[in-house]
């Protein structure tokens, strides 16, 4: 008897097999490729700040927003068209003078309607010019919104590696702390101390460990504070990199003042509000004015839905 040993090519198998080697060598870069994603820069921390946090993203859509009702107010002045199809049904034809049908039982009727504003007591250019500066406040409480949110980025990330040296210092008076208290432990069996240097090592040394603990927890709300202003999850791993670069700071108080002065946002932003009022006192004053459009009807009527059985009547009027 022969008994024969063969292998068969399943090539199902084969691809599951390759799926799956691949995915045992691309797990370690993928988990890399994640953990390096979570260590930022001060740039990178304010770019993606700029695209993920609801307040920017809300700003952004305010602007939309004003954009839009400036364009619908803008439609004002332009002629508007509007068209009317009705049905009326009487219980009976209404007859006169030798059996002349005057009034039909059936009764369709299109109006169409042309209107264009001749002068509106300045109420539509009002209300059009509030439009526009409240596009231009939308656009710049979009860049407030803008500078306190990179503000507040530089902020958190500066504390962020503050509370990240403090505790780098507390981790290192821990282990000081530990030999030394090690060393009064060793001095004070062999009776080359007191009992009271003893006691006074292990008192720094817990004093430490508590300081460590406060350090540590500040490391938390530092890195919570910083995923929060970015829009990111409050407990998501960060890592920052540190900034070695200093720069100077040369520029004089007053000239500093003067150019806040100029440019800041909330000054601008002030000064659009002020003619916003003026503008809404002018609009409450349009009553006083006279309003005139111009309008053009077309008409048409008819016994069925085509509108041309029924003795006719089309004409415009104005």
């Amino acid at each position: 008897m022969r008994y024969c040993l063969g292998f068969r090519k399943d090539t199902g198998s084969v691809g599951i097999a390759i799926f799956l080697l691949l995915g045992l060598f691309a797990c370690p870069r993928l988990c890399q490729a994640e953990e390096a994603s979570s260590t930022f820069t001060l740039e990178s921390s304010i770019e993606y700040a700029l695209r993920h946090s609801p307040q920017m993203l809300s700003s952004q859509e305010n602007v939309t927003a004003a954009e839009a009702n400036k364009k619908k107010l803008f439609t004002e002045f332009l002629p508007k068209l509007s068209a009317n199809y009705t049905y009326t049904r009487l219980d009976e034809d209404k007859v006169y003078f030798m059996d002349v049908v005057i009034t039909p039982q059936d009764q369709y009727q299109f109006v169409g309607t042309l209107s264009q504003p001749i002068f509106s007591g300045f109420s539509i250019m009002t209300q059009y010019d509030i439009s526009a500066i409240g596009l231009d406040i939308a656009t710049l409480t979009e860049r407030e919104t803008r500078q306190k949110l990179v503000f507040e980025v530089k902020k958190a990330y500066f504390q962020l590696l503050q509370k990240q040296k403090l505790e780098g210092v507390a981790r290192q008076a821990v282990i000081q702390l530990t030999a030394q208290a090690e060393v009064s432990k060793n001095f004070y069996e062999v009776g080359m101390v007191p009992k009271n240097d003893l006691l006074q090592s292990e008192v720094k040394l817990a004093n430490a460990e508590q300081d460590l603990v406060v350090e540590q927890n500040n490391v938390m709300l530092a890195k919570s504070r910083f995923n929060t202003l970015l829009g990111r999850p409050v407990d998501a791993p960060v890592n920052v990199e540190d900034v070695l670069a200093y720069e100077p700071f040369a520029q004089a108080y007053e000239d500093c003042v003067q150019t806040a002065m100029e440019q800041r946002t909330e000054m601008q932003i002030a000064d659009l509000e002020m003619a916003t009022a003026e503008k809404e006192v002018k609009l409450t004053k349009t009553d006083y004015y006279p309003s005139i459009d111009l309008k053009a009807n077309y008409y048409k009527r008819g016994d069925d839905p085509g509108l041309h059985e029924y003795p006719e009547m089309r004409y415009f009027q104005l």
